[in-house]
């Protein structure tokens, strides 16, 4: 989302006082604890010696002197030494508990000349500091449209593909990125949009990423939103899904892709894009959200909604004997009905 590449310069620019560790669900040495009291004991013994350390020299028992000179180098030189922590939120959960738990005993949490620079969500630190310390947030700011445009500049774009590309990358400038190498090789603005989800799911997949796959809930109000996609308030996904709209409410909290506008009441999601790709995620459960809407409109087969829709859901459904029953002179002729041509 831009945040490991900002860390990576915030420790670039404060080399002299900055100690970094990244770490990269791809790479299981990544968050090896051992490694990383290595590399923390490595990066201490530079900003205080200004050379390397040699391997045969490193004893982890040593981590917590280096902790006290690089305290009393702080005092002395009115140095700030900053601790950079990113790609934590990216592991699965279990390595990420663990690994949570060993850095509390390794990190030098709570020593004054000391800060503490994560990504992720705040709430995943909070064990680590206790109750005595705070922790502040600080988003990262989005690209506006016009932002955005400039990025790709040299690709004839027009304002409105450059807000439609925004939107689709949610103003976040690595994924912006990926749009430029892909205009880079080729691909034309108006394919990149169309073709976003299949050629390029690196886009979505922070955001699915997100989704709790053990949440049965969630899943259910994904699959109603991307199988059935005319506009769906809290109280309709409430009662198609038979859920209470509290429960709705707290299930779409979890995720940020998602969201409710305040004046309509309706329930979006944050691209075309995205529905598209979460679409593909949850095409297994497109023949339970058929037969749970159906169900719904044969519950009142006379209703404006009923006639105009279930034809259509049955035919998708494959449902032909029920059809047929629908079909009746009787339903046909009522005063309701509207016959469109």
């Amino acid at each position: 989302m831009g945040k490991t590449t900002v860390l990576a310069q915030f420790a670039r620019r404060f080399s002299s006082s900055a100690i970094s560790v990244f770490v990269s669900a791809s790479n299981r040495l990544s968050f090896d604890i051992d490694l990383i009291r290595l590399d923390l004991a490595t990066q201490a013994y530079w900003i205080l010696n200004g050379k390397p350390l040699l391997r045969d020299q490193f004893d982890p028992f040593l981590l917590k002197s280096y902790y006290g000179e690089l305290q009393r180098y702080a005092k002395q030189s009115s140095t700030t030494v900053y601790f950079v922590l990113d790609g934590i939120d990216e592991l699965d959960r279990d390595p990420r508990e663990q690994l949570l738990q060993q850095l509390a005993d390794t990190l030098p949490v709570g020593i004054p000349q000391f800060r503490f620079l994560f990504s992720g969500d705040d709430g995943l630190y909070k064990p680590l500091l206790g109750r005595n310390l705070a922790i502040k947030s600080y988003p990262l700011t989005e690209f506006s449209a016009e932002e955005a445009r400039t990025l790709m500049e040299g690709y004839d774009i027009s304002v409105e593909t450059a807000s439609e590309i925004n939107g689709l990358c949610r103003g976040i400038p690595g994924r912006i990125a990926i749009v430029r190498r892909a205009l880079e090789k080729g691909t034309q603005p108006q394919d990149f949009l169309n073709d976003a989800p299949t050629k390029w799911p690196e886009l979505f997949e922070v955001d699915w990423a997100q989704v709790d796959q053990t949440n049965e809930r969630l899943i259910r109000i994904l699959s109603l939103l991307v199988h059935d996609l005319k506009p769906h308030s809290v109280g309709d996904i409430a009662g198609v899904l038979n859920m209470s709209e509290a429960n709705v409410i707290d299930d779409i909290d979890t995720i940020n892709f998602v969201g409710v506008d305040p004046a309509s009441g309706i329930v979006h999601f944050a691209n075309g894009g995205l529905t598209r790709y979460i679409a593909d995620r949850l095409k297994d459960r497109k023949p339970h959200i058929q037969k749970l809407l159906i169900k719904r409109l044969l519950a009142a087969p006379r209703s404006p909604e009923a006639l105009l829709e279930l034809p259509t859901r049955l035919e998708e459904a494959a449902d032909y004997p029920v059809l047929v029953d629908l079909l009746t002179p009787e339903l046909c002729t009522t005063p309701d009905a509207a016959v469109v041509g």
